[in-house]
């Protein structure tokens, strides 16, 4: 593995040196942290990542290997690994929602279940994303609160009601009333007030939509994560090869992040300096 690792980065690097705008430098950068690396003798021996088909291929030989008479398929191992994950010591919840995509802790959760039922741990982390939440809230009612996004205004809007925030008795006692009431996960790049299914926000490939959805709110939390979003848009502009269709893709994402982070403070200066 290692010297698959090293043979890779020594490729990265010559590739930089000879031409350090060569495309085929971040299609390697994306193999440099993966484990199942393997040597393809159909592409000039180049190092990249295992095939869905390669290793449904291994994995059969090895289970005919074993006198196992069952064809396997790697997501048949999706619950197993979820449930040892969940279960062990340095298991992680929300880690597993975030990797099998999960629209609510509440179905992660479920792979933490045990033949004891160990409700213990349901109403921990049941009061660990209540806490969260509460938390969050709480800082979106601060009146200096920085937000942006189609679900920003009617927040802002909310807490410049002062009868409604007088009949309690400070910000947190309010947050922990609504907690309950307001649907939000987490997107990576916003915070998601949806509580309907279909929603593909800052997932995949597009992750600038949240930026124009009327569910999505961003505070200073997600600032980092969109000033790298803005200085990979810097460098993709450049490009010379990825087309009419890229280029709107590209300037329409970098409107998008602009409109983000001047909405979270930054100047024209800030975005220079994010930029080189």
């Amino acid at each position: 593995m290692r010297s698959l690792q090293a043979q890779l980065e020594q490729r990265i690097f010559d590739l930089r040196t000879d031409d350090p705008k060569d495309p085929d430098i971040a299609r390697l950068k994306e193999h440099t942290r993966r484990l199942f690396l393997a040597v393809s003798t159909r592409q000039n021996n180049r190092v990249g990542t295992l095939s869905r088909d390669s290793i449904i291929d291994r994995l059969n030989a090895f289970a005919a290997q074993c006198g196992l008479d069952w064809r396997f398929a790697p997501h048949q191992f999706r619950r197993t690994f979820a449930v040892y994950a969940a279960h062990s010591a340095f298991g992680d919840l929300r880690y597993l929602r975030d990797h099998f995509k999960h629209w609510s802790l509440d179905m992660t959760t479920l792979y933490a279940m045990s033949r004891l039922q160990d409700a213990e741990l349901y109403d921990s982390v049941g009061l660990a994303a209540l806490s969260i939440k509460t938390d969050l809230l709480e800082h979106w009612l601060e009146p200096d609160a920085i937000l942006v996004g189609g679900a920003a205004e009617p927040i802002r809007a909310f807490r410049t009601k002062n009868e409604a925030l007088a009949a309690k008795e400070n910000r947190a006692e309010m947050a922990k009333t609504i907690s309950p009431l307001v649907h939000l996960r987490a997107t990576g790049v916003a915070w998601c007030t949806a509580d309907t299914g279909g929603c593909n926000g800052g997932q995949g490939v597009e992750k600038t939509r949240c930026a124009d959805c009327g569910n999505a709110v961003i505070d200073e939390s997600r600032k980092a994560v969109w000033q790298g979003i803005y200085a990979q848009q810097i460098e993709l502009r450049d490009l010379t090869d990825i087309g009419p269709g890229g280029t709107e893709r590209v300037e329409r994402d970098l409107k998008r992040c602009e409109a983000v982070l001047k909405g979270l403070g930054a100047t024209e200066e800030d975005l220079a300096y994010v930029a080189t």
